[in-house]
């Protein structure tokens, strides 16, 4: 597992612990066994997403703590953040919780 993957998956059981429902979302082209090209998501989907103890939802995208959001991930975030989406970068455990559930 890269550094990445392992950070996401602290976050997810940290955020889980703490009450939250948790999925983990891909976003990207694959290829079928017949070398079809398919699409999943959405360029700048986050990471994660779910729902708080409240209800309330959330995206969250996970960095490392010297990786970059792309522009796309950067503008799913504005748009959360416009409908009243809990959203941000995450590089930590500490981070992530600090932004789904100390809003």
């Amino acid at each position: 597992m890269n550094k990445e993957s392992v950070i996401m998956h602290q976050i997810m059981a940290a955020l889980s612990q703490k009450g939250c429902f948790v999925l983990r979302t891909n976003s990207g082209v694959y290829f079928d066994s017949n070398g079809n090209r398919i699409r999943v998501g959405f360029p700048g989907l986050s990471d994660l997403v779910g729902f708080r103890p409240d209800g309330k939802f959330f995206a969250l995208e996970i960095k490392t703590p010297t990786g970059r959001p792309s522009k796309e991930q950067l503008k799913f975030i504005e748009f959360c953040h416009s409908k009243g989406v809990v959203a941000g970068i995450a590089n930590s455990i500490e981070s992530a919780v600090e932004i789904v559930l100390e809003e």
